[in-house]
């Protein structure tokens, strides 16, 4: 008789993966935006973007990364943001900016 009150477990259970046969919504690394928050500290959130850390399934919420914090929000209030890194454009020479020298 196990002490866990008779329940078997099969195998580990990953607490950072929704229920068999449920998806994420999101997926560690993800940049979002959060919108929509109504409370006081939720409002300080909205338009805000961070990075995804992992799924919490005990309240199904998504832990989010943002520069300061991190907080757990309800998937509803998060969407995807893409961005694109760009090589920044080379620095404009005195002469292309129409300056010489006296």
């Amino acid at each position: 008789r196990s002490r866990s009150g008779g329940r078997a477990q099969e195998g580990p259970v990953d607490k950072t993966e929704p229920p068999s046969g449920e998806e994420a919504p999101f997926k560690p690394g993800q940049c979002v935006e959060v919108f929509g928050l109504a409370s006081e500290s939720g409002k300080a959130l909205n338009g805000e973007t961070g990075i995804v850390g992992r799924y919490l399934p005990d309240t199904g919420r998504v832990e989010v990364r943002f520069a300061e914090k991190t907080v757990g929000l309800n998937p509803d209030n998060l969407r995807k943001v893409s961005f694109e890194i760009s090589t920044p454009a080379p620095a404009a020479t005195d002469e292309q900016l129409g300056e010489t020298e006296d």
